[in-house]
């Protein structure tokens, strides 16, 4: 229902796979997912084309803000491979509807074992070291790196930007104290221990990171200035950070270029960008130099 409801994929369309069997659809849909695997381990993902073959088959933005999501929150009871606590979904046919394309998506589900949320024993800042990326968890089973979908796809250098740029948008927007503490707080959590959980988690995360993607740049501070939000927003790789107080910062390493793209808002026109990127390219490519960036978005209203 809920497929169905929020993403417009007819229940009788859905296939969805949970832990080892079919949750929704007919057991001979669990080729489907087995094909997946079979594709991995047979062909050579350095390959370009075989990677496009791939992310047709798979929304790699969704498989990596899935995996990201779990190495974050340190969640420690979730195997890909061995399909422990996984929920994958996809249309068994191709129609227009963006959800109806074929691919395979994740759901978050069973969540209570991150270790934050369990681990008042160990202390916060013990929690927030945890690198699922290469730790087993209690039961010895394989580590994050290890499963065979994310080391083909860790060989790609297209995915390995995309994830590295992916995580630092989360950590930067989406996973800050700011915005995760009224959630916890609708959940009745005790902030005053796991709070703290998000204000430490990003050194650690970082440094995970940087030695599971192999990277050599530093981190930088990247601030967007936008003078007026009701004039347009401006989109920093996959997210669209306020800018209420006129500007906006986030750090990013140097390996990787960041993608900015200005979204004028109706009646208003996009002039260009100014301070360390002068351009009228409303989606430009920035690396991020030593030092950090200063960009201004320059929006006027068509007369």
């Amino acid at each position: 229902q809920y497929f169905e409801d929020y993403y417009g994929v007819d229940r009788d369309d859905l296939i969805i796979i949970e832990g080892n069997g079919v949750g929704s659809g007919v057991e001979t849909d669990m080729l489907y997912f087995r094909q997946l695997y079979d594709f991995v381990e047979e062909y050579d993902f350095t390959d370009d084309a075989v990677y496009r073959e791939f992310c047709d088959m798979v929304d790699i933005q969704n498989y990596i803000d899935y995996i990201f999501a779990n190495v974050y929150f340190t969640n420690m009871d979730f195997i890909m491979e061995e399909t422990k606590n996984v929920v994958m979904w996809r249309s068994r046919e191709v129609r227009d509807n963006r959800y109806n394309d074929g691919r395979w998506r994740f759901a978050l589900y069973d969540m209570d074992s991150m270790e934050w949320n369990l681990g008042e024993d160990y202390g916060v800042e013990i929690c927030a070291q945890i690198d699922p990326f290469c730790m087993k968890n209690d039961d010895e089973d394989i580590t994050y790196n290890e499963d065979a979908i994310f080391a083909a796809l860790r060989q790609n250098e297209d995915f390995c930007k995309q994830f590295v740029l992916t995580a630092m948008d989360l950590m930067n927007w989406n996973f800050t104290p700011e915005k995760v503490q009224p959630h916890l707080e609708y959940f009745r959590k005790n902030l005053e221990w796991r709070d703290s959980f998000f204000v430490v988690r990003p050194t650690y995360a970082r440094e995970h990171l940087a030695n599971e993607f192999e990277l050599t740049g530093t981190i930088e501070t990247v601030t967007i200035h936008n003078a007026n939000e009701a004039n347009g927003k401006v989109r920093v790789n996959t997210i669209t950070p306020d800018m209420n107080n006129g500007s906006w910062s986030g750090e990013y390493f140097t390996d990787y270029p960041i993608t900015l793209s200005a979204e004028p808002a109706e009646d208003y026109k996009f002039v260009g960008w100014g301070g360390d990127i002068v351009s009228d390219e409303p989606v430009i490519e920035v690396p991020v130099t030593t030092g950090g960036l200063d960009i201004t978005a320059e929006v006027e209203k068509i007369n």
